[in-house]
């Protein structure tokens, strides 16, 4: 179901979608693509443990060129630009909020992470 499908779901009783595509200007509040990622047994790397995987770790890997690769931050670029992959689109746990608003919390955010 799509945001233009919402009224005519509660017009007909139906229960509201858990979540709601990302609108355009929009993104979601986030910080897994600054601060975390999942790693599993399979060695795929994920931003988040729905996310699509972003690549495969071989035996020899180093976690900081890892996170700081061109995939990572390929990735970053475009969630701070809205320009979601369809997980992050159609996330359930985190809100939408503008990508300005976003900018600002994310500068301050990383900033109280940052060495004093």
């Amino acid at each position: 179901m799509t945001n233009n499908d919402d009224t005519e779901a509660k017009a007909a009783g139906e229960p509201e979608p858990a979540y709601r595509r990302v609108r355009e200007g929009h993104t979601r509040d986030c910080y897994y693509p600054w601060d975390t990622v999942f790693i599993h047994a399979d060695r795929s790397v994920r931003v988040c443990c729905t996310s699509a995987i972003i690549e495969h770790i071989g035996q020899d890997w180093d976690l900081e060129a890892l996170v700081n690769g061109p995939k990572f931050r390929e990735f970053r670029k475009n969630f701070l630009s809205g320009k979601l992959t369809e997980e992050c689109h159609d996330c359930p746990i985190k809100a939408e909020i503008s990508v300005t608003s976003f900018e600002a919390k994310l500068a301050e955010y990383l900033r109280s992470k940052s060495p004093k």
